[in-house]
C-alpha cells in the first residue's frame, strides 16, 4: 500500500482523536450524533454524545481529505476501516446493532480511539469483493473456496445497520426505535428457509474451485443431511468429510444445555464440470 507524506504524519491520528468539535462547526449535518445518541434530536443511545459527534467528525474529515486529493484510494479505505473497527468498542449494545442497551455499558462511555490497523505486505495480488456471492462465484476461480454463509433466519443487514450507515455516510431515511436503514435489497436467501438449500446448490454447482470448505451449524436452517446430499453430488468419490466441533453459544450458558450444539466443517474435492 503506497502511503503519502500526509498519511505518514504521526499527528493525524492525534488530530482526529483530540480536535475540539461542535455540531455547528461540522461541514455537514452530524447524522450519527443527531440519530444515534441521546440529545434534543433523538433518544437512541447507541453512542455517547461525545463519541457520536467524534464519529461524525472523523467520517466527514476522511471524506473531505479524499475529495481534496489528500488521500489516495488505499489510504481512504484504510482510515475508513480504522474508524469502523474502533466503533464496536464504544457501542452501547449487547452484540449487534438491532437494539441498544437501556442502561450505559461502561465501555460505551470510553472515548473512541481509532484502530491503527496493521498492514501486511505478502507480495501477492490481493483482491476483495463486495457482491452477492452467488453472482460473484461465476466470475472467480481458484484452488480453495471457504464458505461461511448465514445459517439462521437473522439477516445481517439490520443487525449491523449503523456500521453500514457510517461506511456509506449517505444520510438514509431511517425508521423505527432502532433507527434502521432500509435493507430490502440486502436480504440474504441463506436466511430464508425455503430458499437457503437451493441457493447453496447454486453456489456449489457454479464454484470453479478444486477444494471446498463449508462452515455451518447444527442450528442451521439447512439440515446436516441436506448439506451432505448437496456436497456429495459435486464431490469426487470418497472426498466428502465432516468434522463436528462442539461450542457454546454464550460463555455463561450451562454446558448441559448445549451439548448438541456444534460448528460443522464440511469438505469436498469437487469434480470437474
Amino acid at each position: 500500500m503506497k502511503r503519502s507524506i500526509f498519511f505518514l504524519d504521526n499527528e493525524l491520528f492525534d488530530y482526529l482523536h483530540n480536535a475540539s468539535i461542535r455540531p455547528s462547526e461540522l461541514m455537514q449535518e452530524p447524522f450519527i450524533y443527531k440519530n444515534y445518541s441521546p440529545n434534543k434530536y433523538s433518544q437512541r443511545q447507541y453512542f455517547s454524545n461525545e463519541n457520536a459527534l467524534r464519529i461524525d467528525f472523523i467520517r466527514q474529515k476522511i471524506e473531505e481529505w479524499k475529495n481534496k486529493d489528500f488521500l489516495n484510494t488505499s489510504e481512504y479505505f484504510y482510515l475508513l476501516a480504522s474508524l469502523l473497527e474502533s466503533i464496536p468498542f464504544i457501542s452501547n449494545i449487547a452484540g449487534t446493532y438491532g437494539a441498544y442497551l437501556k442502561h450505559w455499558d461502561r465501555r460505551a462511555l470510553k472515548k473512541i480511539q481509532l484502530s491503527e490497523l496493521r498492514i501486511i505486505e505478502n507480495k501477492k495480488n490481493n483482491r476483495c469483493f463486495n457482491k452477492n456471492s452467488n453472482e460473484l462465484i461465476r466470475e472467480i476461480s481458484g484452488d480453495m473456496l471457504y464458505i461461511d454463509p448465514p445459517y439462521n433466519s437473522r439477516q445481517y443487514a439490520p443487525n449491523y445497520h449503523i456500521l453500514e450507515t457510517i461506511a456509506k455516510y449517505d444520510n438514509p431515511l431511517i425508521y423505527g426505535k432502532s433507527g434502521m436503514r432500509p435493507y430490502g435489497d440486502k436480504k440474504s436467501n441463506y436466511c430464508i428457509k425455503d430458499k437457503a438449500a437451493n441457493t447453496l446448490i447454486d453456489l456449489i454447482e457454479n464454484a470453479n474451485f478444486k477444494h471446498i470448505l463449508l462452515s455451518y451449524s447444527t442450528e442451521g436452517i439447512i439440515s446436516v443431511s441436506e448439506i451432505e446430499d448437496i456436497l456429495k453430488k459435486y464431490a469426487r468419490d470418497g472426498s466428502y468429510e465432516l468434522v463436528k466441533i462442539p461450542y457454546r453459544r454464550y460463555k455463561h450458558t450451562p454446558k448441559d444445555i448445549e451439548h448438541n450444539l456444534y460448528e460443522l466443517l464440511f469438505y469436498i474435492h469437487k469434480m470437474k464440470k
